[in-house]
């Protein structure tokens, strides 16, 4: 078995060390395939706006996506040349089942909305479950409308609550405050049945 060559390839403007600076697209080739493109706005090597597509090809079997892409601006700190790795700002995470998919623009799930490094702010999160951002395979789709407040766990240390909705496979939907994938604190379920349920929430469970 050898090993993977790797080989990397960038076109565009660079600065006066040769870092990509200005337009520019930066492709990754592993044993002559493609694992990521970076393509957008550089500052002194990072890529600062644009699009970054990750292929996964058969590294993600156990995930039902293995082309994300991801859209939008990423935090540049001039005086210290350093940028986030992650999204801030409006932007959006796309996830494609396979190259077909991809080429016809058609994801299999989405993050979308306002980030903050890589967290989602406001917007909407669809096929949960199938793109890892729940571990829940009953959450299909989730919407943050804001910050409501933080909560402080037994452990000591806070979580964000976020007010939101979360719709869920079997028809249920819930709507109150919400932490990341499930109901924490105030909300209302509201059940496919036309029953609704209002009360307090824990870790997805209602106290009372």
């Amino acid at each position: 078995m050898t090993d993977k060559i790797t080989k990397e390839e960038y076109k565009g403007s660079v600065d006066e060390k040769g870092l990509p600076h200005g337009k520019g697209i930066y492709t990754i080739f592993w044993d002559d395939k493609v694992r990521c493109i970076q393509e957008g706005v550089w500052q002194r090597g990072f890529l600062v706006e644009g699009s970054e597509t990750i292929f996964s090809h058969d590294w993600n079997k156990e995930n039902a996506y293995s082309i994300k892409k991801e859209i939008g601006k990423w935090r540049y700190d001039e005086k210290r040349n350093y940028c986030e790795e992650s999204l801030s700002g409006e932007g959006e995470e796309l996830y494609f089942k396979n190259e077909e998919d991809f080429r016809r623009n058609k994801p299999i799930g989405y993050i979308k909305g306002i980030f903050d490094d890589g967290t989602l702010l406001k917007g909407e999160v669809f096929n949960a479950y199938k793109i890892g951002y729940s571990d829940h395979s009953f959450v299909k789709r989730i919407i943050i409308n804001g910050k409501s407040k933080k909560n402080v766990n037994p452990l000591g240390y806070s979580t964000r609550i976020d007010i939101g909705e979360i719709f869920f496979e079997n028809g249920d939907r819930y709507e109150g405050e919400i932490d990341y994938d499930c109901p924490q604190g105030n909300g209302t379920m509201y059940y496919k049945d036309g029953t609704s349920l209002k009360s307090e929430w824990s870790e997805g469970n209602y106290l009372k």
